[in-house]
């Protein structure tokens, strides 16, 4: 199977729905089937079309669990650019879900770090960075700052495509800017002394300056990823614009993240978040699905509290 010269991509959406079928008929025949299709389109430089509607929404069924991800790899010898797109198949970035890393060997750590891309503008680096969010692995957090402050990528808007929020408009940039929130925090768990994971905080805060005059998911990416660090007042203020990608990153991170990996766990703690809540809906600026979700995150601090916070 071939996409030759680059050409070809007006055949994805039907090839698209062909793997589809497959795959309704038999799961097994339909993955490798799909991998062909994933190889093809890379060696033809179709590298936007793997990563939008719909073929990326095609080939994300078509995979196996992320938790299964790992061992299926091991039994398969795929190349360097199937592996970055298997491992980058679950989002693990956008919205903040809970996820636990990877467990990876160190030899395993070292041979994914290799297939870090020679430049961090473009694609092909975008994709490495959710290969290395959902593989938990930290050591890709400099490239990650890379990719996130890359002009290119600042500037080159795609349109992403995600299992619950269909297709939605980001920067090439966007996910890493996230990504240095996230795989600081995992840098921070493994070395309370490592200077990059110093550094990821500090980052994401000064990237305040630039963002709110960037495409929209700048700003969305850097306020999810302070919040993997315990800033949750920003986000929640955020929130009022109802974006639901925003409300769910808010809900996400209070309920599985918080508090961040240098506060102190207590009950304390979230009923301070659960009083900001209350005025904020008090005051009456938010949405109803803002009102709704705020009014969510209320009522499980509550609930884990085993008290009304007044």
């Amino acid at each position: 199977m071939g996409f030759r010269g680059g050409r070809g991509a007006e055949y994805v959406d039907a090839v698209a729905s062909f793997v589809t079928a497959v795959v309704a008929l038999d799961q097994g025949t339909g993955l490798r089937l799909a991998m062909r299709v994933q190889d093809a389109l890379a060696k033809a430089g179709l590298v936007r079309e793997a990563l939008n509607w719909p073929w990326a929404m095609t080939w994300r069924r078509v995979l196996p669990p992320r938790a299964e991800m790992r061992f299926f790899m091991r039994e398969q010898e795929f190349d360097s650019h199937t592996r970055i797109c298997l491992l980058g198949s679950a989002d693990v970035l956008l919205d903040a879900p809970w996820v636990q890393p990877a467990a990876l060997t160190p030899q395993e750590q070292r041979e994914l770090m290799r297939l870090r891309p020679t430049s961090p503008h473009g694609v092909v680096a975008h994709q490495f960075v959710l290969m290395a969010a959902s593989a938990g692995l930290h050591q890709a957090l400099p490239f990650a700052r890379e990719v996130a402050e890359s002009e290119h990528n600042i500037r080159t808007v795609i349109t992403h495509s995600h299992g619950q929020y269909g297709q939605i408009e980001v920067t090439l940039a966007a996910h890493a800017v996230t990504a240095i929130g996230y795989l600081g925090r995992l840098a921070l768990m493994e070395d309370s002394l490592a200077l990059d994971a110093e550094e990821a905080e500090s980052t994401l805060r000064g990237m305040a300056r630039d963002t709110l005059s960037m495409h929209p998911s700048m700003e969305r990416a850097r306020l999810i990823g302070l919040g993997y660090w315990g800033h949750w007042d920003e986000l929640l203020t955020a929130t009022e614009g109802g974006d639901p990608i925003l409300l769910a990153a808010a809900r996400n991170l209070v309920g599985q993240w918080l508090p961040g990996p240098r506060q102190r766990r207590s009950d304390g703690y979230f009923a301070v978040i659960a009083r900001s809540i209350t005025r904020r809906l008090q005051g009456g600026s938010y949405g109803a699905a803002a009102q709704a979700t705020l009014t969510d995150i209320r009522d499980g601090i509550e609930d884990r509290l085993g008290r009304y916070v007044l």
